[in-house]
């Protein structure tokens, strides 16, 4: 079982990727929010996070995005971008401090709202990340089901299983699961979309979903019935969609 989704950002600099998207969508997040003097002091203390990145939302409404620095540059478009909702960004098509695309919808709140995949065959794709995820379609996306990621009496809980307690404050952005009232977490959890396109993958995807759960090699033989293939599975544990879009089962 998959319990939990990350999206995931491969980038030359986490510390201005960082900067970028933390307070775009207004994560409560100390790092993100730290000018790039005080992010160098910061690392000075923390050495084993170089070359490494979080956002992570100390309220528990945002799921967290991870940050990794990777040696190649950015080679074309990437087959997997984000739509996020602004009251005041102009609409339309944007590219963010290295280049990654995204576009602009209209709403209230600033909001991460669908990671959207640009696909051959849409329908193939949706069938694909359905089953992979176990969310929900509707109208052409895909949605976690309402109150399947929740506290219950102070255990993180994710579509029933509880989650171990040593795992589960690093889900929801280090806060203790104890701390938390009942009810749901993550409730602004991005949907998938699926976007049509002539073009077949060429490069590789600056960003990429990581699947999280306890039962890794399971999921692989199962992901693997549903299309998947294996493209890295020593030590890091790469799979790629029917499309060719990498991801990480964690």
């Amino acid at each position: 079982m998959i319990f939990n989704i990350q999206l995931v950002f491969d980038c030359a600099d986490p510390d201005e990727v960082m900067r970028f998207w933390g307070p775009k969508l207004e994560y409560n997040c100390e790092t993100a929010n730290m000018t790039a003097e005080g992010l160098r002091e910061w690392r000075k203390d923390f050495p084993q996070f170089d070359g490494r990145g979080r956002i992570d939302d100390a309220d528990a409404r945002r799921m967290p995005i991870y940050i990794q620095t990777v040696p190649e540059p950015k080679l074309g478009p990437n087959r997997l971008r984000l739509e996020i909702s602004s009251p005041d960004e102009p609409l339309g098509e944007h590219t963010d401090v290295e280049g990654n695309e995204y576009a602009v919808v209209s709403g209230e709140a600033p909001q991460l709202r669908t990671m959207v995949f640009d696909c051959v065959d849409t329908g193939r794709m949706l069938e694909f990340w359905a089953a992979a995820t176990g969310y929900t379609e509707s109208n052409g996306r895909l949605d976690a089901a309402p109150g399947s990621f929740r506290i219950e009496e102070g255990a993180l809980v994710c579509n029933d299983e509880r989650i171990p307690d040593e795992i589960a404050p690093w889900v929801i952005g280090f806060a203790d699961p104890k701390s938390l009232p009942d009810g749901p977490v993550h409730d602004l959890i991005p949907g998938i979309g699926f976007r049509r396109t002539g073009e077949p993958k060429r490069f590789k995807n600056r960003l990429h979903l990581d699947l999280r759960s306890l039962h890794r090699e399971q999921e692989r033989a199962r992901l693997e019935q549903l299309g998947a293939t294996v493209l890295v599975w020593n030590g890091e544990h790469v799979m790629a969609d029917p499309e060719g879009n990498e991801f990480c089962v964690g």
